[in-house]
């Protein structure tokens, strides 16, 4: 499963199943994390596995922030998506499942009347 990062100026949030039910990996990420100029809070829910870093990004920039999460190999940023890339799935997903479900409504109503009917659906 590929790692999601999530990113408004003073907040990342990066998802790992690695970081699911994974306290002690948790705790690495905050020692790891902890002593980086800029880095206010970090937060995390095991459920989820995501760790969220409130950070100053006069003092930090983002990208700096997931270097370091790179360096301590809690992320690989060439697996990384984004919010972006979940949204073009699911409207791909969507427009897939609703072009069936048309097709299947215009089949159902052409086959309840005559096989003409059913030419005239097609045409």
């Amino acid at each position: 499963m590929a790692h999601y990062i999530h990113h408004v100026p003073g907040r990342l949030r990066v998802r790992n199943p690695m970081f699911k039910n994974n306290p002690a990996m948790v705790d690495e990420i905050r020692n790891c994390l902890q002593n980086a100029a800029g880095v206010e809070s970090i937060s995390s829910n095991p459920l989820t596995g995501s760790v969220v870093v409130n950070y100053d990004p006069d003092l930090l920039p983002p990208e700096q922030l997931l270097q370091i999460f790179e360096e301590c190999e809690y992320v690989d940023l060439s697996r990384a998506t984004t919010l972006d890339h979940h949204l073009n799935q699911s409207f791909k997903k969507t427009g897939h499942y609703m072009g069936r479900a048309a097709l299947g409504l215009m089949v159902d109503y052409a086959l309840q009347g005559s096989g003409l009917s059913f030419l005239s659906v097609l045409i």
